[in-house]
């Protein structure tokens, strides 16, 4: 039995939690021309039955036309590609190895329908395909009898299995996107509603989890944005508080003003940086972007942002008033009779 061979059905054994691994070193000697099939009836017929698989087609040359669904490399840095049938969700894969270094599938992109030519050694997670070269995409060449597959459009019921293997995953945003998709016409409609609350109830939970440490982030970026936009300016900081309704982000210096934010370039940065992060902002629960001076006499001049009501989807949009029209302005107790003992030594 070749080296390879044993190096695959041994890593193959040794990482069943890793789904198609690719395990052969590779390094023989491509085929030139192979037994055309597909890949949608190479994993038929070992889902079907895979002792008569592997007597049908393990340790032949094989030409499998079919979409390429992922391209890598493996833990001993052997590129591979898998191929689908073209479901929804398909599995197992045809894994195409190529030799260590190669570059046979750095053209290819996910999607793509390709001919790839190569030894099947049977199946360890995926059908594994050894010894691989691209044979092109071209379906209608000479002696070639496989037959063109096409993606086909996800059943209501494909969804459906979809979103309950989101839920085990707790990839809530994915389930709700599938919800979102099936027909209340279907029969798994009924169904898909019941899972409906358990999807809301998860996202609300991950989004409450994450927004403290997506609110730094997002606060340490803006104070990135503002510190760029004023590069004479030295130790801007950020600030998070609580506002009602959520939180406000602040970019913090003794220099910000209502006037600094109004007549420089600041409100038109700021709102550009609100514009890019929305879906963010909203998931941080943050309401309320602006400036804000520090020091004993304090002013600040901010954008409020509505929130998205997720139970309609609304839009999120930020207030289009002038800068000025949502300023406040503050002086401490403290400033103000300091300012008045100033006066009154300058009056005896």
């Amino acid at each position: 039995m070749p080296s390879s061979s044993i190096v695959s059905a041994f890593l193959a054994m040794t990482f069943p939690i890793v789904v198609g691994l690719a395990c052969s070193v590779g390094g023989g000697t491509p085929p030139k021309t192979g037994t055309p099939v597909t890949a949608r009836e190479l994993i038929a017929d070992y889902k079907a039955n895979e002792v008569s698989a592997d007597n049908a087609w393990k340790g032949r040359a094989l030409l499998v036309t079919g979409l390429v669904d992922t391209i890598g490399k493996d833990i001993l840095d052997t590129p591979y590609v898998t191929l689908s049938s073209g479901e929804t969700i398909s599995f197992p894969s045809v894994q195409c190895t190529s030799s260590r270094g190669s570059n046979e599938f750095a053209g290819l992109r996910k999607g793509q329908q390709v001919r790839v030519i190569g030894i099947c050694k049977g199946k360890f997670g995926n059908i594994l395909l050894d010894s691989c070269s691209i044979a092109g995409n071209d379906i209608s060449q000479e002696n070639s009898t496989a037959k063109s597959i096409s993606t086909p459009a996800p059943t209501d019921h494909d969804r459906l299995v979809w979103v309950k293997n989101s839920i085990a995953n707790k990839d809530y945003k994915e389930a709700d996107k599938q919800l979102t998709e099936i027909s209340p016409s279907s029969p798994e409609f009924e169904e898909a509603q019941k899972l409906k609350g358990t999807v809301e109830q998860g996202i609300a939970l991950q989004r409450r989890e994450q927004a403290p440490r997506l609110r730094e982030d997002l606060a340490s970026d803006y104070r990135r944005l503002i510190a760029d936009a004023n590069p004479y300016l030295n130790y801007i900081q950020s600030k998070i508080t609580k506002v009602k309704s959520g939180y406000a982000i602040w970019a913090t210096h003794e220099f910000f003003t209502q006037y600094t934010f109004s007549s420089g370039n600041d409100a038109a940065i700021v709102q550009e940086w609100i514009g890019r992060n929305r879906e963010k902002l909203d998931d941080a629960e943050v309401v309320r972007v602006g400036l804000m001076g520090r020091g004993g006499f304090a002013s600040w001049c901010y954008f409020d942002i509505e929130r998205t009501d997720r139970s309609t989807n609304t839009k999120r949009t930020t207030t289009k008033a002038d800068p000025a029209a949502n300023t406040k302005h503050t002086q401490d107790r403290g400033a103000i009779q300091r300012q008045k003992r100033a006066l009154n030594a300058l009056n005896p």
